[in-house]
Order: C-alpha cells, then structure tokens, then sequence
C-alpha cells in the first residue's frame, strides 16, 4: 500500500490532491529543486511523506491549517509555486469565433494547466471532453465590429496535449449547489481526435452535500493497482466501477501512454 499523510487540520483538500499528483511525471519535474523550495517539499513528500513537508506545500502554497479549502484552487496555487515543473500538465488550445454573417473571425491561443468540463447529465469522460472541445453557438455576444451581428461560433481546438491532463468535473449548479449526476470513468481516455492516449492514474472525490465543507478522498493507481487514500488510511478500492466515485468525482489526473 502507497502511505498515506495525516491530516493536520482539515487539509484533506490538499491529501487528495498530492496524492493523485504523485502518481504523474510531474514528480520528474520537482526532483532537482532547490532545498527550500515548494518544488522540493513535493519531492520529499514523494520519498517518504511527513508532516514537514506538507506543511511547507500548503504554506508555500499560501494556506494556513485548520480551513477547509478548494481542491483545484489548491492545485493552482501550489503549480504556480513550483515554477517550471508545472510545464507537466500545460496545454494549449486554439479558440476561434466566428462571425456567421460576414465571415470575420478572431483567433486566440491558450495555455491552461486544468481542462475543465461541465457535467450538465449522465455522461463519460470522453463524450464530456468531446463536447468541450467541440463547436458550440453564442447569442447575444458583443457585436461584430465588421457587421455588428451579436451571433457568434466558437470552436474549440487542443492544438498541445499535456503529459499530465487534469479534468475538472463542474459539479456546482446554477444555484451553487453540488450536483451528483454520474460520470462514467474508464481506465483509457482517447483524445477526441485519435491525437493521445492517457492512462487515468487518480481520482479526486468530494464527499458531502455542498462544495462549500464536506471531505475530500483519492483514488489512485500504483503499478496497476488502485488504492483509496483517505487522509492517512489507505485502502484497496476500484474507482471506475464505484458508483460513490461516479457521483462525487471532481478532479481526474491523467498520464499520457501515446
């Protein structure tokens, strides 16, 4: 069984998180960093985990224990101080708008280091990915400045595949309360273009009624084999074939294969 870290005051946020991305080629990226450093606190977690280390992720990461906190905004914060060895998860897409009057489009280029999708019904991940990266029409946007029409198509193209794909499930409705509805997870994701291929290594899950408290739990694969990381307890799990997982999965890490 892979260790697990104790929760030094609900920092299970933060567990789940480093779990899951300890099980990637990021940990590559971290291993020749500077003593000190967040990058190398991620590194000696790696090794061995100690309390030590976790709390110099979380405070480099700008957190304090005791509250609870987001998972992604964790992940963000925490890449965002280890510096270059975020390049693991960066993407880039190409958005482009289309006016469908006069033709005129504008072309953008964006680096992200989370894809996020929007569970809006039962689907998997691959069909959430397809239609994320799909084409979709816009009423009402800021008129053309050619001529001044308000539609609009946007498409949107992955123009880089990460090392590392971390998928953000939007589980927040417009009300702001967490929706349960089910993604159906699986072992291999193919890009919807036949462009990569990744191996799902982690799962992060979100246990509880809103998103505002509630506990945070991983799923991670080691050598084939999953295990469930809860805090410091670890156990044998299958997250692909558990509904509680379906329902409350909010962050996947993929490794790219091909």
């Amino acid at each position: 069984m892979i260790p697990g870290m104790r929760n030094l005051g609900n920092v299970c946020y933060a567990i789940a998180t480093l779990q899951c991305l300890l099980r990637t080629s990021f940990v590559l990226g971290v291993a020749p960093a500077l003593p000190g450093t967040v990058a190398h606190a991620v590194a000696s977690l790696a090794a061995a985990p100690t309390d030590e280390a976790l709390t110099r992720i979380l405070v480099g990461a700008g957190y304090d224990l005791g509250q609870q906190q987001d998972a992604e905004e964790f992940l963000l914060r925490m890449l965002a101080a280890t510096e270059g060895a975020s390049d693991a998860l960066r993407g880039r897409q190409v958005i482009t708008t289309t006016c469908p009057t006069c033709g005129d489009a504008v072309v953008r280029h964006e680096d992200s280091l989370i894809q996020g999708l929007c569970v809006e019904e039962r689907a998997s991940v691959d069909a959430l990915l397809a239609r994320a990266l799909g084409a979709e029409e816009i009423e009402g946007a800021t008129p053309c400045h050619v001529c001044l029409e308000t539609a609009r198509r946007r498409e949107v193209r992955q123009d880089l595949w990460p090392a590392v794909l971390v998928l953000r499930l939007g589980r927040t409705a417009a009300t702001l309360e967490k929706t349960f509805l089910a993604v159906q997870l699986a072992a291999r994701l193919l890009t919807p273009q036949a462009e990569a291929e990744y191996a799902l290594v982690g799962v992060v899950c979100h246990l509880g009624p809103s998103m505002s408290g509630g506990h945070y739990v991983a799923h991670v694969s080691v050598e084939g084999v999953w295990q469930c990381a809860n805090d410091d307890h670890v156990s044998v799990s299958d997250p692909v074939a558990d509904t509680v997982v379906a329902h409350n999965c909010c962050l996947l890490f993929f490794q790219r294969t091909a």
